[in-house]
């Protein structure tokens, strides 16, 4: 690493197909280190029809 690198996090609610972007108890926890793999997997998930909040 670079020291540039920003972590990015989001948690997701599969069975309700909700994802956050802050901490929520019980929920899957992804760290992401690569911007574009991050962005590629939230539009991923918003064409699986979950929901952003």
């Amino acid at each position: 690493m670079t020291g540039t690198e920003t972590l990015h996090q989001l948690w997701l609610d599969d069975e309700a197909r909700i994802v956050s972007f802050h901490p929520m108890e019980g929920w899957r926890l992804l760290d992401f280190w690569d911007h574009g793999h991050f962005m590629g997997f939230l539009q991923s998930l918003q064409q699986k029809g979950y929901r952003f909040q």
